[in-house]
């Protein structure tokens, strides 16, 4: 098991390009089924109302690993500009 805040320490790394994504800010949740659907990704680590950063959403089933400092995830470089 692990909490919110703990993913929100990790950071993101695309295993495909090696690149740095930024941290975990949010979680896109389904209700009905109880089942984590995706994770958002900010490049920055404070958020605000005022200053809404680019944020990336990456489905669940594209988490390959979580590690103790890091998520991995596999995508494709034109699929990382997120969610509108």
């Amino acid at each position: 098991m692990i909490t919110m805040t703990e993913l929100a320490t990790k950071e993101v790394v695309n295993v495909s390009t090696g690149k740095l994504l930024g941290h975990v800010v949010d979680l896109d949740v389904d209700l009905d089924k109880g089942l984590v659907q995706a994770i958002i990704i900010g490049q920055g680590r404070v958020r605000s109302l005022f200053n809404k950063e680019a944020e990336l959403f990456i489905p669940w089933v594209q988490i390959k690993k979580i590690g103790q400092d890091v998520i991995l995830v596999q995508i494709a470089e034109a699929a990382s500009i997120g969610k509108d």
